[in-house]
Order: structure tokens, then sequence, then C-alpha cells
């Protein structure tokens, strides 16, 4: 009965480690969080984490317009990038 416990306990502890591996590893730049003492720790190490911007939110539906509004913004960025100020799209001009 022990050693369950013991391994519960290692998950529990291990898991904010392993959920912020995998947004590290899928270059997550955006972390909107609600703040939550069961997940502090996770959130302080995207608050951490300079290849991160940690946005906090007051209800979790903040999020869903946040990302999209991201999304949105990159694609955007790349279409402006390729227009010059006429609108006139210039190959190669960044």
């Amino acid at each position: 009965m022990h050693a369950r416990a013991d391994a519960l306990t290692e998950n529990a502890a291990s898991w904010p480690e392993d959920i912020f591996a995998i947004l590290q590893r899928f270059d997550v730049r955006q972390v909107p969080y609600v703040p939550d003492a069961g997940h502090s720790q996770l959130i302080e190490r995207v608050l951490g984490a300079p290849s991160m911007r940690a946005v906090p939110l007051t209800t979790e539906e903040e999020g869903v317009a946040l990302l999209a509004a991201g999304d949105d913004a990159r694609r955007m960025g790349r279409i402006q990038s390729l227009a010059g100020a006429d609108g006139v799209e210039h190959p190669g001009r960044i």
C-alpha cells in the first residue's frame, strides 16, 4: 500500500515539470492562466522562463480570445510584412 502512495506522491510532485517540459518542447511562447494555488508551481516556472510570456486572466474564457487574437495577429503580421505602405506586395521586402 505504501509503494502506491509513494508513486502517487511522486506523480503529484512532478506534473508541473512534465507540463512545463511539454510547453517548451512545442515552443509555446504565450501562456494565459487564471491564478490558482493548485497550479502555482507551473505558473512560477512559466513566469521565470525568458522565452515565455505569462498572461494572468480573470476567467478561462478570456484565454480563448487572447490566443485567437494572437494567432490572427501573427497571420496579419505576415501579410503586412509582404505589403508596402501602398498596399502592394513587394517580394523580398520586409
